[in-house]
């Protein structure tokens, strides 16, 4: 069975993530969320990932239907949203310790196995990132932090390159990076 999309019911907690059939019928839903504020990911082999929280801690889960949520990466650090796809075989997610974000970074992960491949260190230092989206060629993350949109090159070594400033955008909103992704 195809499932093309995803709905995240934000308006009460805990909230459900369903999955909608091409077919129709009865929406599937993949995993309840009691903690969050960015909108789940659909990934290409059919899994969800999404932030909450466990034990205190943002944390990236991926749920597979029929199959209880599990962290996606294996780390010792806080991880959370927003997430975007880079290309078709990476994501995008904040990563780091403490509840200060402006020490958090971006991390790019496997989406086959959680592993994280490099840290975008340049990206360091934004106080808060309100959205995000990968180009479809996995080279370049857009994020809105700090009411600016930002094009970051992915892959430009280990710590990346230097975020270039686009323009305005409205930080509390994540329109301007989901346009991107059309």
């Amino acid at each position: 069975m195809l499932f093309r999309s995803i709905y995240a019911d934000q308006w009460n907690r805990p909230w459900d993530i369903l999955r909608f059939s091409d077919k129709g019928g009865k929406p599937e839903q993949v995993a309840e969320v009691t903690h969050g504020e960015y909108a789940p990911l659909a990934l290409p082999d059919g899994r969800v990932l999404f932030a909450s929280a466990v034990a205190g801690r943002e944390t990236l889960l991926v749920a597979s239907a029929g199959k209880n949520p599990v962290p996606f990466v294996d780390t010792e650090e806080q991880t959370g949203g927003p997430i975007a796809m880079l290309g078709s075989q990476d994501v995008a997610f904040r990563i780091g310790k403490g509840t200060e974000h402006k020490e958090w970074t971006i991390a790019v992960a496997s989406v086959s196995d959680g592993r994280i491949l490099r840290r975008l260190d340049s990206a360091r230092h934004h106080s808060r990132v309100y959205g995000g989206a990968g180009s479809p060629d996995g080279k370049t993350l857009y994020l809105v932090s700090d009411g600016t949109l930002l094009a970051v090159p992915v892959d430009g070594g280990e710590a990346g390159g230097e975020p270039r400033k686009l323009g305005a955008a409205d930080a509390g909103s994540e329109e301007h990076t989901s346009e991107l992704q059309s």
